[in-house]
């Protein structure tokens, strides 16, 4: 494995070398939807033990085939499948939910359907708690072995818009109903347009280029505290404190999906009116760094192949276009160019199967 690939996990690394390598399965939550499994030594990627064979692994026929290979549909928890994915049981007819990803597929841009079609296991389940998660897989050295996702199974069985999804999320902040894609008209609305050519509906594309997006910070070490030109660097103290210069009102009250503190309605439009000037995209950005790079990494995918809209409604008070903010505020265009510095960069490492498969 490459040496800089080897170190791609700064932050596990040292952690887990100074425990020794006794401990060969820890589970570490990095954001509300992104963990990094540890395993074993002996752990196998399922593209070493059964490769795909000659074709080119982003080609749809050699996807197809992989994603057919990874899909789980299980009654598991997240914190089951994170902790130990490869006891975890699959149902038989788990290949049903094959089309909805390749839709996905066709809509993914070129450069990125390598990251989607190496993905280790994807897991649906009814236990997951929030709309999906990701997960890197790394041995006990922080070596990257492989990676995972995870979705809530009504993501998929619904296949809800983008505006039905993000909006359930976005009002759980103010204490909307926890019944997925339950939708208050009297709380926060969120608009998007992805402009998709062949989905109806964006919001699991939305959902899997974010997953996605957490698998390229690690890959890359986005956000290694190391270095001097990291992520985090632009918008953080530290990975869920955002600087003074760079946050938006009442930023540290927001919580999604388990929440024991909830916004008032009332101070929504000081918080989206001062969203706009801060230097996030969305108020989901806003809860750490990882989540503010997969953010981001989605937006700039749509922003360089789609014309898309997005707004912000506050019922009976206003609503607030954000498309603005990628060309005239200046700290969101700061960001746009590291993530398209990081998508022209020759060495960027999109795919997700350790660098020893075929």
């Amino acid at each position: 494995m490459k040496a800089s690939i080897c170190t791609a996990v700064v932050l596990l690394s040292a952690a887990l070398l100074a425990q020794g390598c006794s401990r060969q399965k820890e589970t570490r939550q990095l954001a509300p939807d992104f963990y990094v499994t540890v395993v074993s030594n002996e752990f196998k990627s399922r593209f070493d033990l059964a490769p795909i064979g000659d074709l080119s692994p982003a080609s749809r026929t050699a996807c197809e085939l992989s994603l057919r290979q990874a899909l789980c549909e299980t009654t598991s928890a997240t914190s089951q499948i994170t902790r130990n994915p490869l006891s975890v049981k699959c149902s038989a007819d788990s290949d049903k939910y094959l089309p909805a990803l390749m839709e996905i597929y066709d809509e993914t841009p070129e450069k990125m359907r390598l990251s989607l079609c190496t993905i280790e296991k994807v897991f649906i389940s009814d236990n997951i708690t929030s709309t999906a998660f990701a997960s890197s897989i790394t041995n006990p050295f922080g070596q990257i072995v492989g990676a995972l996702v995870g979705f809530k199974k009504q993501s998929f069985v619904q296949q809800p818009s983008s505006h039905d999804l993000v909006s359930w999320k976005e009002q759980l902040a103010y204490g909307g109903s926890t019944e997925f894609l339950a939708n208050d008209p009297k709380l926060v609305q969120i608009d998007y347009d992805l402009k998709l050519t062949t989905l109806k509906k964006d919001g699991l594309f939305y959902v899997l280029m974010h997953e996605l997006g957490h698998l390229i910070d690690f890959n890359n070490q986005v956000n290694s505290r190391f270095s001097p030109t990291a992520w985090s660097k632009l918008s953080w103290r530290t990975s869920d404190r955002a600087l003074e210069t760079a946050g938006f009102k009442h930023q540290d009250e927001f919580c999604f999906y388990e929440c024991d503190r909830y916004l008032a309605a009332s101070q929504a439009q000081e918080i989206y009116a001062s969203l706009q000037e801060s230097a996030f995209i969305t108020t989901y950005a806003g809860m750490s760094n990882y989540e503010d790079f997969a953010e981001f990494w989605v937006w700039h995918l749509i922003l360089g192949t789609k014309s898309p809209q997005f707004t912000i409604t506050i019922p009976g008070v206003a609503t607030l276009d954000m498309m603005p903010v990628f060309t005239q505020n200046a700290k969101i265009k700061a960001k746009l160019d590291f993530v398209e510095s990081l998508w022209v960069s020759p060495t960027l490492k999109i795919d997700n199967r350790p660098t020893s498969a075929p």
